[in-house]
């Protein structure tokens, strides 16, 4: 029998563990499409809300930024997601992404 520890009483360190597996197990998965677990989540919650700002999308994924713009960079890159910027009575300097037709093919679970 194995002796317990004070890590198996702590929340916090079992949770983060439960991430991390998770993490793990659909990285493995996503890798024959090319995206991360974290640009994948980009790429649902543009497939549901059509158009997001950063500062939508950073709240959707509890993603800081500056994290969500470096995923996002890629996926601008390869196609997936579009970057416009404000027109009409918005703000020029707001930018909204959505998917481009390839993007929404990524963002369905196989």
């Amino acid at each position: 029998m194995r002796e317990s520890s004070r890590l198996d009483l702590c929340n916090c360190f079992a949770a983060r563990q439960a991430a991390r597996h998770i993490t793990r197990l659909y990285e493995k998965h996503l890798t024959a499409a090319h995206v991360t677990s974290a640009q994948f989540s980009i790429l649902v919650v543009l497939d549901e809300k059509r158009r997001a700002s950063m500062s939508e999308m950073a709240d959707a994924l509890v993603m800081d930024r500056t994290t969500l713009l470096r995923a996002v960079k890629p996926l601008q890159r390869d196609g997936f997601v579009m970057a416009k910027r404000g027109d009409g009575d918005g703000d020029p300097r707001q930018v909204s992404f959505s998917l481009t037709a390839a993007g929404a093919l990524n963002s369905k679970p196989q």
